[in-house]
């Protein structure tokens, strides 16, 4: 895990507290958050019936977007979009994308690198693909935080 700039764990039961840290690490690495988090705050008493989680995290990435990452030309067949893309990283989500948007049949991937899609209006598709949001590390912080503050929370405090 990345070194956490401050990492308080508070408890009224003194060896709860070298355990419980123990376990957010391991909730920590386990979602990948570990660069993200700078600082972070646990408080537990359990005769108080409360259990507090603060964490100030680190500068957030921008959108990806798909002009970021892959070049948008028009293609050589009649409606034909041709993406080349330039980090795979995004590749799985992008079709997801593009699948949802256009559906299964208006795509071809010859190769790894390359997409082509079929449209009717390929010109006005084109500068609206070149702006299209492929992923937002925000909505997948915010989401990796709750998921966090779930897993943390002792059995005990957890409402159903």
């Amino acid at each position: 895990m990345a070194t956490l700039e401050k990492f308080v764990v508070e408890t009224t039961v003194e060896e709860e507290a070298p355990p419980y840290r123990k376990i957010v690490s391991d909730i920590i690495s386990d979602l990948g958050m570990a660069g993200r988090i700078a600082k972070i705050k646990v408080a537990i008493r359990p005769e108080d019936s409360l259990f507090q989680l603060v964490a100030v995290v680190r500068g957030v990435l921008p959108q990806v977007i798909l002009k970021d990452f892959a070049e948008i030309q028009k293609g050589d067949h009649e409606g034909e979009i041709l993406i080349t893309i330039s980090v795979e990283k995004h590749l799985p989500r992008l079709l997801q994308i593009l699948w949802d948007r256009y559906g299964r049949d208006s795509l071809e991937q010859p190769d790894r690198w390359t997409i082509s899609l079929f449209v009717d209006n390929p010109e006005e598709e084109i500068g609206s693909l070149e702006n299209l949001v492929v992923d937002d590390p925000r909505r997948t912080l915010k989401s990796n935080l709750a998921d966090m503050a779930i897993r943390v929370a002792p059995e005990g405090f957890r409402v159903r």
